[in-house]
């Protein structure tokens, strides 16, 4: 995907690229959700040929470039966090386009 002047690989690629190289499970935990700030942290940990990974993701309505996505927040966190398990999972530095924040409110969409 193309933000601004950069491309930024996608947790739907990281899927089935995932999936070539054994990816065998990816499950997700809830790690905190605060209903005031409405903010959620999710882990996800990718487990495959290569081993076993985890990432961490957080979200708030604030941090997403998406305003629709608004009510979706705690899914962004576990999306955030699924793309950063299977980057680690196959050894790819980059982040994915759903890990930047707030990148309509800089002019990135």
């Amino acid at each position: 995907m193309k933000l601004g002047n950069s491309d930024y690989v996608m947790v739907k690629g990281l899927l089935l690229l995932a999936h070539e190289y054994g990816i065998e499970s990816i499950t997700s935990e809830l790690l905190h959700f605060d209903t005031a700030d409405r903010f959620a942290i999710v882990q996800v940990k990718a487990v495959g040929t290569r081993g076993t990974f985890t990432g961490i993701g957080d979200a708030s309505p604030d941090s997403l470039k998406n305003r629709a996505m608004v009510p979706a927040f705690i899914r962004m966190a576990e999306t955030r966090a699924v793309g950063r398990a299977l980057r680690l999972y196959l050894g790819i530095g980059d982040c994915t386009a759903e890990e930047l924040p707030t990148a309509e409110k800089d002019g990135l969409s």
